[in-house]
Protein backbone atom coordinates (compact mmCIF):
# COMPACT_ATOMS: atom_id res chain seq x y z
CA UNK A 1 0.00 0.00 0.00
CA UNK A 2 1.29 3.39 -0.98
CA UNK A 3 1.02 6.06 1.79
CA UNK A 4 1.45 9.22 -0.27
CA UNK A 5 -2.08 10.50 0.50
CA UNK A 6 -1.81 10.01 4.27
CA UNK A 7 -0.97 13.25 6.06
CA UNK A 8 -0.88 11.88 9.61
CA UNK A 9 -1.88 8.94 11.75
CA UNK A 10 -3.72 9.73 14.93
CA UNK A 11 -4.20 7.52 17.95
CA UNK A 12 -7.85 8.05 18.93
CA UNK A 13 -7.33 7.04 22.58
CA UNK A 14 -4.49 9.57 22.96
CA UNK A 15 -6.56 12.26 21.28
CA UNK A 16 -9.50 11.51 23.58
CA UNK A 17 -7.22 11.62 26.61
CA UNK A 18 -5.76 14.99 25.58
CA UNK A 19 -9.28 16.40 25.14
CA UNK A 20 -10.30 15.06 28.56
CA UNK A 21 -7.21 16.63 30.15
CA UNK A 22 -7.99 19.95 28.50
CA UNK A 23 -11.64 19.81 29.61
CA UNK A 24 -10.69 18.96 33.21
CA UNK A 25 -9.17 22.42 33.45
CA UNK A 26 -12.45 23.92 32.26
CA UNK A 27 -14.42 21.78 34.72
CA UNK A 28 -12.34 23.17 37.59
CA UNK A 29 -12.88 26.68 36.28
CA UNK A 30 -16.63 26.12 36.11
CA UNK A 31 -16.66 24.88 39.74
CA UNK A 32 -14.81 28.02 40.84
CA UNK A 33 -17.29 30.16 38.89
CA UNK A 34 -20.22 28.32 40.52
CA UNK A 35 -18.84 28.89 44.01
CA UNK A 36 -18.22 32.58 43.27
CA UNK A 37 -21.75 32.90 41.87
CA UNK A 38 -23.22 31.45 45.07
CA UNK A 39 -21.16 33.81 47.23
CA UNK A 40 -22.05 36.84 45.10
CA UNK A 41 -25.77 35.96 45.01
CA UNK A 42 -25.92 35.53 48.77
CA UNK A 43 -23.97 38.74 49.34
CA UNK A 44 -26.29 40.70 47.04
CA UNK A 45 -29.45 39.42 48.72
CA UNK A 46 -28.10 39.90 52.22
CA UNK A 47 -26.61 43.36 51.62
CA UNK A 48 -29.78 44.53 49.89
CA UNK A 49 -31.79 43.58 52.95
CA UNK A 50 -29.34 45.30 55.30
CA UNK A 51 -29.37 48.50 53.23
CA UNK A 52 -33.16 48.42 52.94
CA UNK A 53 -33.48 48.00 56.69
CA UNK A 54 -31.12 50.86 57.46
CA UNK A 55 -32.91 53.16 55.00
CA UNK A 56 -36.29 52.31 56.48
CA UNK A 57 -35.26 52.25 60.12
CA UNK A 58 -37.24 55.40 60.90
CA UNK A 59 -40.34 54.03 59.19
CA UNK A 60 -40.18 50.73 61.08
CA UNK A 61 -39.55 52.49 64.39
CA UNK A 62 -42.61 54.68 63.75
CA UNK A 63 -44.69 51.56 63.15
CA UNK A 64 -43.40 50.12 66.42
CA UNK A 65 -44.30 53.33 68.30
CA UNK A 66 -47.78 53.20 66.75
CA UNK A 67 -48.28 49.79 68.36
CA UNK A 68 -47.18 47.15 65.88
CA UNK A 69 -45.35 44.20 67.36
CA UNK A 70 -41.86 43.20 66.22
CA UNK A 71 -43.36 40.20 64.45
CA UNK A 72 -45.80 42.38 62.48
CA UNK A 73 -43.09 44.80 61.38
CA UNK A 74 -40.91 41.84 60.40
CA UNK A 75 -43.77 40.38 58.37
CA UNK A 76 -44.13 43.63 56.40
CA UNK A 77 -40.45 43.61 55.56
CA UNK A 78 -40.42 39.85 54.93
CA UNK A 79 -43.33 40.11 52.47
CA UNK A 80 -41.40 42.68 50.44
CA UNK A 81 -38.31 40.47 50.31
CA UNK A 82 -40.35 37.43 49.23
CA UNK A 83 -42.04 39.40 46.45
CA UNK A 84 -38.63 40.56 45.21
CA UNK A 85 -37.29 37.00 45.46
CA UNK A 86 -40.25 35.62 43.49
CA UNK A 87 -39.94 38.14 40.67
CA UNK A 88 -36.16 37.78 40.65
CA UNK A 89 -36.47 34.01 40.18
CA UNK A 90 -39.12 34.39 37.46
CA UNK A 91 -37.05 36.98 35.56
CA UNK A 92 -33.88 34.95 36.14
CA UNK A 93 -34.97 32.05 33.92
CA UNK A 94 -35.11 33.92 30.59
CA UNK A 95 -32.07 36.02 31.51
CA UNK A 96 -30.16 32.81 32.26
CA UNK A 97 -31.06 31.38 28.85
CA UNK A 98 -29.99 34.61 27.14
CA UNK A 99 -26.62 34.65 28.95
CA UNK A 100 -25.97 30.97 28.17
CA UNK A 101 -26.57 31.53 24.47
CA UNK A 102 -24.36 34.62 24.43
CA UNK A 103 -21.51 32.86 26.25
CA UNK A 104 -21.81 29.83 24.00
CA UNK A 105 -21.63 32.02 20.91
CA UNK A 106 -18.63 33.96 22.25
CA UNK A 107 -16.57 30.93 23.27
CA UNK A 108 -17.41 28.59 20.40
CA UNK A 109 -14.28 27.19 18.76
CA UNK A 110 -13.65 24.34 16.31
CA UNK A 111 -12.64 21.80 18.95
CA UNK A 112 -15.66 22.16 21.23
CA UNK A 113 -18.61 24.30 22.12
CA UNK A 114 -20.29 25.05 25.41
CA UNK A 115 -23.65 23.31 25.71
CA UNK A 116 -26.60 25.53 26.47
CA UNK A 117 -28.61 22.86 28.26
CA UNK A 118 -29.10 23.44 31.99
CA UNK A 119 -30.27 20.46 34.04
CA UNK A 120 -33.40 21.04 36.12
CA UNK A 121 -31.39 20.32 39.29
CA UNK A 122 -29.38 23.50 38.66
CA UNK A 123 -32.55 25.57 38.62
CA UNK A 124 -33.77 23.86 41.78
CA UNK A 125 -30.43 24.52 43.49
CA UNK A 126 -30.56 28.20 42.49
CA UNK A 127 -34.10 28.57 43.79
CA UNK A 128 -33.23 26.84 47.07
CA UNK A 129 -30.15 29.07 47.43
CA UNK A 130 -32.21 32.23 46.90
CA UNK A 131 -34.85 31.06 49.36
CA UNK A 132 -32.18 30.25 51.95
CA UNK A 133 -30.58 33.68 51.50
CA UNK A 134 -33.94 35.40 51.95
CA UNK A 135 -34.67 33.33 55.08
CA UNK A 136 -31.31 34.30 56.59
CA UNK A 137 -31.83 37.95 55.60
CA UNK A 138 -35.30 38.00 57.16
CA UNK A 139 -34.01 36.41 60.36
CA UNK A 140 -31.16 38.90 60.64
CA UNK A 141 -33.44 41.85 59.86
CA UNK A 142 -35.93 40.71 62.53
CA UNK A 143 -33.12 40.59 65.08
CA UNK A 144 -32.07 44.10 64.08
CA UNK A 145 -35.64 45.40 64.41
CA UNK A 146 -35.66 44.11 67.99
CA UNK A 147 -32.54 46.18 68.69
CA UNK A 148 -33.99 49.48 67.43
CA UNK A 149 -33.79 52.26 70.00
CA UNK A 150 -37.07 53.84 68.93
CA UNK A 151 -36.49 57.11 70.77
CA UNK A 152 -33.08 57.66 69.14
CA UNK A 153 -34.33 56.69 65.69
CA UNK A 154 -37.28 59.06 65.89
CA UNK A 155 -35.15 61.93 67.31
CA UNK A 156 -32.80 61.84 64.30
CA UNK A 157 -33.46 64.40 61.60
CA UNK A 158 -33.30 63.49 57.96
Amino acid sequence: IDGKNIASIENSSQTLQSYLNMLSTYTGLIWVMNILAIIVAFAIIYNTSVISLSEREREFATLRVLGLQIKEVSEIMSFEYWVLCFFGIILGFPFNDFLKLQMSNMIEVEMFSIPTYTPPEAYVNAIVGCIAAVFISNFTASRNIKKFDMVEVLKERE
